[in-house]
């Protein structure tokens, strides 16, 4: 084999290897590409990065340059990180020398990775400004592009929202136990407006009857009191009566022995002698 062609043999197997350990690296830290750039004269750039994190977190931040040029010198390669405190106040979090003053080799790819720690009062998006300087031989180019990076997620404001869905649901919850309960109540007003109006007739019924009851009464009382009127009357009568059979009785014996007397003397009378003068 030619040395020639074993140098670009050489060449393509180190790049597949590369290739292969970038992919490997980067799905093992499941970054997302937020920037790339490969229409820049000599170089190409991409930065991947967290998709997603929280406050407190960790943020990793992965830079690849790939030469395509010769007499390529990166002046000054870095990146600005900004968030915002509160979601509003921008703040910097950190700023990324990838590399400065490097010669890039013919088909190289440089990596740069770099993690930092999510302030606690820093949520909703994230970016970086790049600033990329550089010379192939004696012509200077600049990059400086502004992209956006990592969410960090407002885990505050996510625990309002699952509060309130936790609350939006009770509340639909106890809404419909209300309706229930109103439909209910409803059914049970109903149910006492006619009991109550079955109550009111029949309350005037007794007031009807109590009325009636309370004459009946009192005629009662009258007859009582006239039954017992009567009945000493009855008393008194059944005494005189008593008085009258007798006197009756006693003039029947006065009669029948009055004339017995004098049916007597009558006898004795016609039954003595005349005497002879």
């Amino acid at each position: 084999m030619k040395p020639k062609s074993a140098i670009i043999t050489l060449t393509i197997i180190v790049i597949a290897l590369v290739l292969a350990q970038v992919r490997i690296a980067r799905s093992q830290n499941n970054l997302q590409t937020f920037h790339s750039k490969d229409d820049l004269a000599g170089i190409s750039i991409r930065i991947d990065a967290t998709p997603e994190t929280a406050p407190g977190g960790n943020m990793t931040i992965a830079t690849w340059v790939n030469c395509t040029a010769t007499g390529v010198l990166v002046e000054q390669l870095n990146m600005t990180i900004y968030g915002f405190e509160g979601g509003a106040n921008k703040t910097q979090l950190t700023t990324i020398d990838v590399m400065e003053n490097k010669t890039l080799t013919f088909n190289s790819v440089n990596e740069s990775s770099n993690t930092l720690t999510v302030p606690n009062d820093v949520w909703d998006s994230t970016y970086a400004d790049l600033h990329l300087k550089y010379f192939i031989y004696n012509s200077g180019f600049e990059y400086n592009p502004s992209f956006s990076l990592t969410i960090v997620t407002n885990i505050y404001y996510e625990q309002l929202k699952q509060d309130f869905s936790n609350l939006n649901n009770s509340y639909i919850q106890l809404n419909s136990t209300y309706m229930q309960l109103n439909d209910n109540y409803s059914q049970l007003n109903a149910n006492y407006s006619q009991l109550n109006e079955a109550y009111n007739e029949l309350n005037s019924a007794y007031s009807a009857l109590n009325s009636n009851y309370s004459q009946l009464r009192n005629t009662y009382d009258q007859l009582n009191q006239t039954y017992f009127d009567l009945q000493r009357n009855y008393t008194q009568l059944q005494g005189s009566v008593n008085d009258l059979n007798n006197t009756r009785q006693l003039a029947t014996v006065l009669g029948v022995t009055s004339i017995f007397f004098v049916a007597t003397t009558v006898y004795l009378a016609t039954r003595r002698p005349k005497s002879t003068w």
